[in-house]
């Protein structure tokens, strides 16, 4: 009898030390929110995103970080209630947001509540903060990244067309104040799908080189048109050019067709392709990846990282991160930031 209830309080005692060992586990482990576009126009980038948190899981299934997904739908306002709900509801140690109109939206509301955030863009959002910190390439990287190759092209007579966004109409700006203002310049609407006179005013001024920033199918579109009407000058166009299914559409009427984006290890690509099947807007899968990992390891940290996560991932070993030239920076223009290489893809 006695060694009965020996042996039940030994299973007692056995089961709370479990039960407080799993416990603790779970409090330790690191619960990080992600605000990405799930729907909408740019959809494909922010499941681009997710895939580079889904590769992580599979290569890194012991991992002591979980994440939560909201959808921003790359608007401002959807962005904001996201935010709220994974720092007030959800309880989250630390928020991921993509993009540059989501970023720009919850970096402020983020520094005012002293709740730690990374934002994944190419604007100084970080700048004058302590709970933000960026990643990305800076949008004047890949300006010079245009420029060099317009230059490398030799061209005569440069132009740009471009939609009326706010991060393609300032990269527009930048590149024609790098070339001394010689950049004729035409915006059109997201609505637009006739591009024939625009194209024909470009032909008659003798254009041999276009920056082209439009949403997939007004590319898509312009060049097409712009293939019969026997106008095929060389195409330099932003990270919409990235998607697989736009690059196979697009060759059948130019195979002038360049892009900017940010640099990926080359060793990379073949894991996306073999766990998706293809590799659409790698650069944005790569982001995923390098979070998921980073915070992983912050999460190793045992409890070193509670009491302020963000400042713990600046200090975290980056090595083994797929985005090309991965670095800490700290600088008047940008704030803290995690600068990423820009490279032109051809």
């Amino acid at each position: 009898m006695f060694v009965r209830r020996g042996l039940r309080c030994l299973l007692l005692v056995g089961g709370l030390l479990l039960f407080f060992l799993q416990t603790g586990n779970a409090q330790s482990d690191l619960k990080v929110g992600v605000i990405a576009p799930l729907s909408g126009g740019v959809a494909p980038m922010g499941e681009a995103f997710r895939k580079g948190f889904d590769l992580f899981a599979k290569e890194m299934p012991a991992a002591k970080v979980s994440f939560l997904f909201e959808d921003s739908r790359y608007d401002g306002k959807a962005s904001l209630s996201a935010f709220h709900k994974l720092s007030e509801v959800d309880k989250v140690d630390l928020i991921v947001v993509w993009g540059n109109t989501p970023s720009d939206t919850v970096a402020p509301i983020a520094e005012k509540s002293r709740f730690p955030v990374l934002a994944i863009s190419m604007n100084p959002v970080a700048k004058d903060r302590a709970y933000v910190v960026s990643l990305g390439p800076p949008l004047q990287m890949l300006v010079q990244q245009v420029n060099q190759t317009f230059d490398d092209w030799e061209l005569k007579n440069a132009a740009a067309v471009s939609i009326d966004i706010g991060s393609a109409l300032e990269g527009v700006e930048r590149v024609k104040a790098n070339r001394n203002g010689e950049l004729a310049v035409t915006i059109v609407s997201g609505e637009d799908n006739d591009f024939k006179s625009i194209i024909a005013n470009l032909k008659a001024k003798k254009v041999d080189g276009l920056l082209l920033l439009m949403l997939p199918e007004q590319a898509l579109t312009f060049t097409k048109q712009a293939y019969q009407m026997k106008f095929t000058p060389r195409i330099i166009g932003g990270d919409i050019f990235a998607d697989e299914e736009f690059q196979r559409k697009v060759r059948e009427y130019s195979r002038e067709i360049s892009y900017v984006y940010g640099a990926v290890d080359s060793s990379f690509l073949p894991r996306v392709k073999h766990e998706f099947g293809e590799s659409s807007y790698f650069f944005e899968t790569a982001c995923g990846y390098t979070v998921a990992l980073l915070t992983h390891r912050v999460a190793e940290q045992a409890t070193q990282w509670k009491s302020n996560p963000l400042e713990a991932l600046l200090k975290v070993d980056s090595s083994g991160v797929p985005l090309g030239g991965f670095q800490l920076s700290d600088t008047p223009e940008f704030g803290r930031h995690f600068e990423v290489t820009g490279r032109v893809y051809r």
